[in-house]
């Protein structure tokens, strides 16, 4: 089924509440959204298998999205570059980092994915997403985030904070578009 934004959360707990208030806020502004959740966190270096990395490879281009987004802590950084570059190689598709790792390394992010959204995403997605729908293209003048443009990269100031938190939705825990790949197989 075709989605706007495919979200990886990449080895983290399945409770991750940053994820889950970015798809509860897209989706409450028209935008479809498929959460995968990849792989169980652990302490330990856990590496996906092929037949894992085949099975996210499979399921972006199943949703064909618009836009496939990483939310990203620095332990997992190494891995999630790797997972990256198979994407891109198999599919045309601008990738966003997230997430701690994103806010504090952007340049770090920015030497594989196509935009980095430093602090608050919400608002900032949604204006990447509606651009992507109107004229399949980035702003690179988005709040918020790094975008490269032509191998130009526009280093954004943080302007959008959402101040109020009580304005943004509850966490999404539905099992609606939520997906988790570990062990060799895909559940809904």
């Amino acid at each position: 089924q075709k989605t706007d934004f495919v979200l990886i959360v990449p080895f983290q707990e399945k409770a991750a509440f940053g994820p889950r208030i970015i798809d509860s806020y897209l989706t409450g502004h028209g935008h479809s959204v498929s959460t995968l959740y990849f792989k169980k966190r652990s302490q330990e270096d856990t590496q996906p298998t092929s037949k894992e990395i085949s099975l996210l490879i499979d399921f972006i281009e199943k949703t064909d999205p618009l836009l496939v987004g990483f939310s990203l802590m620095s332990v997992f950084r190494n891995t999630v570059f790797s997972l990256t570059e198979k994407i891109k190689e198999r599919i045309n598709v601008p990738v966003v980092f997230g997430g701690v790792h994103a806010t504090i390394c952007p340049d770090d992010c920015m030497k594989i994915a196509d935009i980095c959204c430093v602090g608050d995403g919400e608002e900032p997605l949604n204006i990447i997403l509606n651009n992507l729908k109107k004229n399949n293209y980035v702003d690179e003048k988005t709040p918020n985030c790094y975008v490269n443009n032509n191998n130009k990269i526009y280093k954004n100031p943080m302007t959008y904070v959402c101040q109020d938190l009580d304005s943004l939705p509850f966490s999404d825990f539905s099992g609606r578009n939520k997906f988790y790949i570990d062990e060799d197989k895909i559940i809904k």
